[in-house]
């Protein structure tokens, strides 16, 4: 790759939940490697509604099966309000001159790992997981052109949970 490395991750998670400095220094980071020519990738850390925790101690009982399959308790209104902040991100700070930043998306990553609210200790079925990632797809490509989605299981996976060709532009493993 030359001098530098050829990707840059990042997580909407210091955009969000970190104060202004942090939050600072992680857009500048992404603006300069997108200058260098790196790919920018982002996973999200999001924290469980209510909760300053993306694990899945502590977290709501059945909220990403309640933000799958419906709106029950308001979890879909509110996830939907979490995927507006980010999208707003990629629209309005992941700009250089006239060019929005175009980025890799891996939302609910290592979701077959049962350390977060979105994973396997959520108790989710495979086709309940794939409707949470759909959804989440779904409502970021209508709102935003600079996003393709990685879908990103953790080591030691079989396809159960993946979420179909329409969804998926990139595989990665964690």
């Amino acid at each position: 790759t030359g001098s530098h490395p050829a990707v840059l991750g990042s997580d909407f998670h210091y955009y969000l939940e970190k104060n202004a400095t942090e939050r600072n220094y992680h857009r500048e980071a992404v603006k300069w490697a997108f200058q260098q020519g790196y790919v920018i990738t982002y996973d999200w850390h999001v924290s469980a509604r209510g909760t300053s925790s993306y694990r899945c101690t502590g977290s709501p009982a059945d909220l990403a099966r309640n933000i799958a399959n419906g709106n029950a308790n308001g979890d879909r209104d509110w996830f939907l309000g979490e995927l507006d902040k980010v999208i707003n991100i990629i629209n309005t700070e992941l700009v250089v001159g006239q060019d929005t930043i175009p980025i890799v998306f891996r939302p609910f990553h290592e979701m077959n790992g049962n350390w977060f609210w979105w994973g396997a200790c959520a108790g989710l079925s495979a086709t309940e997981y794939k409707l949470l990632y759909q959804l989440s797809v779904d409502y970021v490509k209508a709102r935003t052109r600079s996003v393709l989605f990685c879908w990103s299981p953790n080591s030691s996976f079989t396809s159960s949970h993946y979420p179909g060709d329409e969804y998926v532009d990139r595989v990665g493993v964690d």
